[in-house]
């Protein structure tokens, strides 16, 4: 039988216990170890929740939250782990105002994989009657080179469609070049139907088709609107084209087939993909402006001769006017 000291004596081990875990001071470690767990899961939300009043001053919660999801939506973000590295915890730390601790990240993009190590700076201060360590929050933890200002942007390289070969290495089809015959609208002034009356002819298309290209919702008066491709030794014709007004010349790759007719019922062909393609592809990285192999081996090993385009994620730095 316990007698009534004993209970008594419990009750106040308990107690004594009890209050010494709630007196626990605030570690800024486990602050850290918090702040990246929430990261990695992209709660930005929560994340804002745990930056310092400073940090709060600089960038409001609404723009925090929107510049991660935008910036981790373009870079199409995968795979996010952000951790506090090893470092050794000191009793003194916790009598500290602030403290630097490592931590990395971790990500896959549309670019690759990405990785850097970077130090959170914590500082200790009271919000909401609350005594605890926060984060004094930067553009730096988005990526290091980020300073305040600064931009991410992409850069996409077109990928190269595959070449054909025959077995003694005979090209059968190649990435080469050609000219696009086009037209500036904005340079037609009052000569506007003369101008596309002149092309139709030395085309050998109707004016209704160079009308349509006009009229495209995209098009504006300073704009180069493409026409008709013509082959680079077509060298009569693009300087009859170049003395019309308003027309203009450019440069672009081109499908080009050494055997011409004579290899075309093997080798086959590229095109413009339709809507009906597109809908069967789209989830393999085609988009509606692609050309894709219509007959003979440019069709037949149409995955494997699609190009892959590359990306590129830099960071567009702050113009400083002098």
């Amino acid at each position: 039988m316990i007698k009534r000291g004993m209970v008594s004596f419990f009750i106040i081990m308990i107690s004594s216990i009890l209050l010494s875990s709630c007196s626990e001071k605030p570690s800024p470690h486990d602050a850290l170890q918090k702040y990246t767990k929430l990261w990695t899961n992209q709660q930005f939300e929560d994340m804002y929740a745990m930056l310092s009043k400073q940090a709060k001053q600089n960038i409001s919660k609404e723009n925090f939250i929107n510049r991660y999801k935008k910036i981790y939506k373009d870079i199409k973000v995968t795979n996010l782990s952000v951790k506090p590295l090893p470092a050794e915890e000191k009793k003194e730390d916790d009598k500290k105002e602030q403290i630097k601790l490592p931590f990395s990240v971790k990500m896959n993009t549309i670019a690759g994989p990405i990785q850097f190590e970077h130090e959170a700076l914590l500082v200790k201060e009271k919000q909401h009657d609350d005594e605890q360590w926060y984060v004094q929050w930067d553009t730096t933890y988005i990526f290091p080179q980020l300073q305040k200002g600064d931009k991410v942007r992409i850069a996409i390289t077109a990928g190269k469609r595959g070449e054909i070969y025959d077995r003694n290495g005979l090209p059968l089809a190649m990435n080469g070049a050609a000219y696009e015959i086009g037209i500036v609208p904005g340079k037609m002034g009052e000569n506007e139907e003369s101008i596309k009356k002149q092309l139709a002819e030395l085309l050998h298309i109707p004016v209704e088709y160079i009308n349509e290209k006009l009229n495209a919702a995209w098009v504006q008066p300073d704009y180069f609107v493409p026409i008709q491709k013509v082959a680079k030794s077509e060298t009569a014709l693009l300087e009859s084209a170049l003395n019309i007004q308003a027309v203009a010349v450019k440069e672009v790759a081109e499908r080009e087939y050494p055997f011409a007719e004579a290899a075309a019922h093997l080798v086959g062909y590229i095109g413009n993909i339709t809507d009906e393609e597109l809908s069967k592809l789209k989830n393999k990285g085609y988009s509606p402006s692609d050309r894709i192999g219509k007959r003979g081996l440019e069709e037949l090993f149409e995955e494997r001769l699609k190009g892959q385009d590359g990306a590129k994620i830099y960071i567009e730095k702050k113009m400083v006017r002098q």
